[in-house]
């Protein structure tokens, strides 16, 4: 278990996952910034991949865990997480 809170946990997350030699939600937050969107897709897979703790919980309890993102700061718009493997979202 990691002494990290939830929002740091996601902001982490967010700002460091990388695809490519690309920081890939960074990319995707600034698309979202630019273009006035009000959401970005996040795969669960990438997710599972770095912490897969925080994507159990998020399983477990989404609006408590997602609310988490929320108030982080990081996203003041909604954020949708994609499983790919059911194919189905979830938004905060």
């Amino acid at each position: 278990m990691t002494s990290q809170s939830p929002e740091e946990r996601f902001q982490d997350f967010l700002r460091s996952y990388m695809v490519e030699g690309e920081y890939k939600y960074r990319k995707r937050l600034g698309n979202a910034a630019l273009t006035g969107s009000r959401s970005i897709i996040v795969d669960f897979e990438d997710l599972i991949a770095v912490d897969p703790e925080l994507a159990r919980l998020i399983l477990a309890k989404p609006d408590e865990y997602l609310g988490f993102l929320d108030r982080s700061g990081w996203l003041s718009s909604k954020l949708r997480i994609l499983n790919t493997r059911s194919r189905s979202s979830h938004s905060a």
